[in-house]
């Protein structure tokens, strides 16, 4: 047995280095090598952040200028986090930003483990590195919330409620799994770090805010376009129940964090039309756990979910409550065994 996980755990791992490859390759070949940094890089520097064609226009001479139509679709709260790129040059700015992004994004994964950090070879990390994707911060802030949910709730909160700020469908299921797992102190922090960000974010004027509603649309009849087809994940907003039910059911049952954590970020998937492959990235740390425990189920999952993005969301949702229910069942042959 030990010798089937070895297999399973190399071939997931390469096919998880060959994915990110790939895609680093075609991002060179098609210029759109960190596409979504030259986005943030050039966002605070503008007048109308969410005027689409003044933003595309002002990345003009950048190494992605040919690359499309580039608006900036986060709420006014993502500016604090891009604000400071105004301070750097292009080339340092994307060097500071991937270390930044990839060390984070490590040093929560840690929290899950030495092997959680193992997934920074998945294609979901890997091409939201090559994107110079947000999704890296925001992803390491979400499974460092659920790893300290139990051991500091305050400071969980904190970081789901940011999130909320910067990218409200990440963590869409977060006030529910708090609620079902009786995390009420986490769910006033988050509450409390959210509005705090909102209201913060009214210095930039409250003009911007019904910018950016109005940028939604358009933003909107893009990304559900085939343009965007290829790297969804989501199967359909009808899985939305599935989504709901599991994360409750999960965050009630267990408080086991790579569970929780696969549960949180597939579910998400479920409840939204779009979610892009580099979102999913926050499950990362909880696959590659899973893939090193010592149950075969557990490590098939965790396998599943790093290597194979696409069946990721209905996978992780349907095997975080079969795990729970595996581990009632081993429970109950062991005490009989005691017994």
């Amino acid at each position: 047995m030990r010798y089937a996980q070895i297999g399973v755990v190399s071939f997931a791992l390469a096919l998880g280095v060959l994915g990110s490859a790939i895609f680093f390759a075609w991002a060179i070949h098609a210029h759109a090598l960190l596409t979504d940094f030259t986005v943030f890089w050039t966002a605070p520097r503008v007048e109308h952040v969410y005027d689409a064609a003044a933003l595309t226009a002002a990345q003009a001479g950048l190494p992605t200028s040919g690359y499309g139509t580039r608006p900036f679709p986060y709420p006014p709260p993502a500016l604090f986090l891009i604000s400071p790129l105004t301070l750097i040059a292009y080339y340092p700015g994307a060097i500071v930003w991937t270390a930044l992004g990839l060390g984070t994004f490590l040093a929560a994964s840690r929290l899950y483990g030495r092997a959680a950090m193992l997934s920074v070879f998945s294609q979901m990390v890997g091409i939201a590195l090559a994107a110079g994707q947000m999704s890296l911060l925001l992803g390491a802030a979400i499974s460092a919330g659920v790893a300290m949910l139990d051991r500091r709730p305050i400071l969980a909160g904190i970081l789901f409620g940011v999130v909320g700020s910067v990218k409200p469908q990440l963590v869409v299921l977060v006030p529910l799994a708090m609620m079902a797992g009786g995390h009420w102190r986490s769910l006033v922090a988050a509450c409390a770090s959210g509005i705090a960000s909102i209201v913060l974010s009214l210095l930039f004027g409250p003009a911007l805010w019904l910018e950016w509603f109005q940028s939604l649309g358009p933003f909107a009849a893009r990304i559900t376009s085939s343009e965007f087809s290829r790297m969804n994940m989501s199967p359909g907003v009808w899985f939305a129940p599935l989504g709901i039910v599991s994360v409750a059911y999960v965050f009630r049952k267990t408080a086991d964090p790579n569970l929780r954590l696969l549960a949180l970020g597939a579910g998400a998937c479920l409840c939204f039309p779009y979610m892009l492959i580099y979102d999913l990235s926050l499950i990362a740390p909880a696959a590659a756990s899973l893939m090193f425990k010592p149950k075969p189920f557990q490590w098939c999952v965790g396998a599943a979910a790093f290597a194979l993005p696409w069946t990721t969301p209905l996978l992780a949702v349907g095997a975080a409550v079969l795990a729970i229910g595996d581990d009632a069942r081993l429970r109950r042959v062991t005490w009989g065994l005691n017994a």
